[in-house]
């Protein structure tokens, strides 16, 4: 070994210690990523119940605003049979 410690190539040990470690960081990378799996599914659900809230909100505020938009049509409408009414009286009394 010209000019060379033995200092300068690992032992087995030592890559066996470094496999070691590269595989525990492995394994805590692997759960990290499970955790966010789990938490991208749960994102997911949440989505689609929201989704699924947002369409029931949009389908009772359009059956409310058709029930309003009826109810306001009927009260026209009085207020028109009203109206003519009164002008009718009002006719028949200057007459």
């Amino acid at each position: 070994m010209e000019g060379r410690s033995c200092h300068d190539e690992p032992t087995n040990s030592d890559i066996v210690a470094i496999f070691g470690r590269i595989d525990l960081k492995l394994k805590d990378m692997d759960k990290s990523l499970k955790s966010i799996e789990t938490l991208e599914k749960k994102v997911d659900n949440f989505d689609k119940e929201l989704k699924r809230v947002w369409l029931h909100l949009d389908k009772f505020t359009k059956e409310i605003s058709d029930k309003v938009d009826r109810v306001e049509h009927k009260v026209d409408s009085v207020d028109i049979e009203l109206d003519g009414g009164n002008e009718k009286d009002s006719i028949s009394r200057t007459g």
